[in-house]
């Protein structure tokens, strides 16, 4: 039997300040603003076979992907 259910990243806005900085983005500026929070949070729908408990990421963000990725 397969089962939906809904899974969330959470990307950490320290890691991204520091990766920010690496590309050589300025603190204070709009890109840096928004680069930071990049993968703050990020939705997977997601399928599960009960038997085998194989996974499939079947859409992120709402926007459902052409070709399921197992996870």
């Amino acid at each position: 039997m397969k089962k939906r259910y809904k899974d969330y990243l959470h990307g950490s806005k320290e890691d991204n300040w520091r990766r920010a900085e690496k590309l050589g983005l300025v603190e204070g500026t709009e890109a840096f603003e928004y680069f930071i929070y990049t993968l703050y949070e990020v939705g997977f729908d997601m399928e599960v076979d009960t038997e085998t408990g194989e996974t499939w990421i079947i859409a992120v963000n709402g926007t459902k992907l052409e070709t399921p990725t197992k996870a």
